[in-house]
């Protein structure tokens, strides 16, 4: 369950009024730089860290998988004279299948690499954008980007 605790103070703090009332250019430019690049950069790293993870996590589990086979073919030993090893290794395997599975490490590389490659797009938005209704417009679709993998993020936590 999320926790959340109600705040007395206003969501729109003094540096927010203040960056409202500078000309248009200074304000994209600090949207793209404070916020879309930012948020580029951080699904970027999530995506290469579950990536490295997934590639980890499938090696083990190869790794341990194979040990036996290695065994029965190299060493020649049968299956039944070491049945409790056998039976172990497999176990191991196959719980750590199930926790990779669990945690889907390849899949959110897949999404935060999604979510990085449209923010990308959105970057390349935001040096069109000359008016300020286009600019609200782009700031709107952008944080309604954010939300929906945010919200995505969460109902993966939970």
């Amino acid at each position: 369950m999320l926790a959340v605790s109600p705040s007395d103070k206003s969501q729109i703090t003094p540096f927010m009024l203040d960056m409202r009332a500078r000309p248009l250019e200074e304000r994209r430019a600090a949207y793209l730089s404070g916020r879309v690049q930012d948020q580029k950069n951080w699904y970027r790293a999530k995506s290469t860290f579950n990536g490295n993870r997934s590639v980890f996590w499938h090696s083990m589990i190869a790794l341990i998988y194979g040990v036996p086979v290695i065994m029965i073919l190299v060493f020649d030993i049968h299956v039944g004279e070491n049945w409790p090893f056998f039976s172990l290794v497999l176990l191991i395997g196959a719980s750590l299948f199930g926790w990779l599975k669990i945690k889907r490490f390849s899949e959110l590389k897949t999404s935060y690499a999604l979510a990085a490659r449209e923010i990308l797009m959105l970057e390349t938005a935001v040096s069109g954008v000359t008016t300020e209704a286009a600019f609200s417009d782009l700031v709107n679709s952008s944080e309604l980007a954010f939300s929906r993998e945010h919200i995505q993020w969460v109902a993966r936590k939970v």
